[in-house]
């Protein structure tokens, strides 16, 4: 339902070649660029809309400057001492953070290896052409840029890359400091050098693309098994104020020529796929009893899709909803043979809007306007971190839980009663930060209470996703 198919294109005509970029540079220049001058920059890049955000900071410029000074008793032609002179000045620079939505790391790290090489070269006076003398020094400096290479996936369905094609590390080379000294009669020309060179691994992948196939038919053996997550939602808002679309991925199988193939597949949910709701059933004493007063249900079938003379109902488009009586305790009693047994022993109990866990607890009912305090509560207080960024398996991950509404930030943080927990290794503290390295790959769900100092409160449910 709603489902796409990953297809590998393995013709030999699909074969491609991909060329990894420098992860240090596209870190730098994202700092200082903003959205249009980065998306300039790297064509096909994808910014997540809404997370730029713009701010200032104070940059010290250091201006090195080398020179020459003479031996005071040295005879003319002496070599003389080189020295050098630091001058700082303070600048404001402005400064982006974003995330990008389509950038895939091959490798990375937290720091780099730079280079620096300083050179002198000396043309002394009187000198015979072409002479001059030549002193270099070279340094590793370790620094705390990010480094390694990267590529933009430009298909939304990913790649299958098959092997590495060419591996070779390149080094960038920066001049930031020249020293060019006039010559005289007594100490020459002296020109002073320092460069930067900073290094990343290059990658020549060879790839076939993977197409997104939808209504790809197919003689699959079903799913063995449904999981019901709890997600937030209200109906009388909508899906575009109380949900956030739901990626999920899986596997099945697809039976061809006598060959089970397994098969990955993606569905986006933009609304729940089942939504329990309640309504007052009972309109007051003196009306009839609502004949659907234990219960209702409604399917939407959508046979769009289904194939020439081919039987069934088609798919079923969500959300399927199931609604409860929320009016209080309706008890009724059968009737056989027009004879009714009018007392509450015999009588059978109507369904309740209610909720209830896989334990022997009993069931929590709720009564008239829970709802509505509910819809109040995702009215006047929001968790506006609902998608958080991605990690990945075995490495450290920290982000902060954010919100707004009610009494305003700081708030307290915690997981809601009866949540699922959050993904293994990570943890999550009061003042909403969540750490820790996760230790399992995965999409996770779980849902937080964020709580104001006057402790009115709301719950929303938080999407992680771990990568390998």
């Amino acid at each position: 339902m709603n489902s796409t198919v990953f297809v590998t294109n393995s013709v030999s005509t699909g074969l491609q070649l991909m060329v990894t970029s420098n992860l240090t540079l596209l870190a730098a220049q994202s700092l200082t660029n903003d959205d249009a001058g980065i998306l300039t920059l790297y064509p096909g890049l994808v910014i997540v809309p809404g997370t730029t955000i713009m701010s200032f900071t104070n940059v010290v410029t250091t201006n090195a400057t080398a020179y020459y000074v003479n031996s005071p008793y040295g005879p003319p032609g002496t070599p003389p001492t080189l020295l050098w002179t630091t001058n700082y000045d303070t600048n404001v620079a402005t400064i982006y953070k974003r995330q990008f939505a389509n950038v895939v790391t091959n490798s990375y790290s937290t720091k780099s290896w730079v280079t620096v090489i300083d050179t002198n070269i000396y043309y002394p006076p009187n000198g015979s052409a072409g002479y001059f003398a030549t002193n270099s020094t070279t340094t590793r400096m370790l620094t705390n840029a990010a480094t390694g290479d990267f590529f933009i996936n430009t298909n939304a369905c990913g790649y299958q890359i098959l092997s590495n094609i060419l591996t070779k590390p390149i080094g960038f080379t920066n001049t930031v400091v020249v020293t060019n000294t006039p010559t005289n009669l007594f100490t020459g020309t002296y020109l002073v050098s320092r460069t930067y060179i900073t290094w990343y691994t290059n990658h020549n992948l060879a790839y076939l693309p993977v197409q997104c196939v939808t209504n790809e038919p197919g003689l699959r053996r079903g799913i063995e098994k449904v999981t019901f997550v709890k997600t937030a939602y209200n109906s009388l808002l909508g899906a575009s104020n109380t949900y956030t679309p739901q990626t999920n991925f899986f596997t099945m199988t697809v039976v061809t020529n006598s060959t089970n193939w397994v098969q990955t597949y993606q569905r986006v949910a933009t609304v729940p796929d089942f939504l329990f709701t309640a309504q007052d059933m009972m309109p007051g004493p003196a009306d009839p009893l609502d004949s659907g007063a234990q219960g209702r249900r409604s399917i939407a079938w959508n046979q769009a899709n289904v194939p020439p003379l081919h039987a069934g109902p088609g798919i079923i488009d969500s959300p399927t909803t199931i609604i409860f009586n929320k009016s209080g305790p309706i008890f009724y009693n059968f009737a056989t043979n027009h004879l009714y047994a009018l007392d509450e022993r015999t009588a059978f109990p109507y369904p309740m809007w209610a909720s209830f866990d896989d334990s022997t607890n009993a069931p929590v009912l709720y009564p008239n306007g829970t709802s509505i305090a509910s819809l109040e509560s995702q009215m006047l207080m929001q968790v506006t971190s609902v998608s958080l960024p991605p990690g990945h398996r075995g490495t450290a991950y920290g982000t902060q839980l954010t919100g707004t509404g009610g009494s305003g930030p700081p708030y307290t943080w915690s997981l809601a009663p009866d949540s699922p927990a959050v993904p293994s290794g990570l943890v999550l503290t009061l003042d909403g930060w969540l750490s820790g390295t996760p230790s399992a790959t995965g999409v996770y769900y779980f849902f937080v209470q964020m709580t104001g100092a006057d402790g009115g409160f709301t719950v929303w449910q938080v999407t992680l996703t771990v990568l390998p």
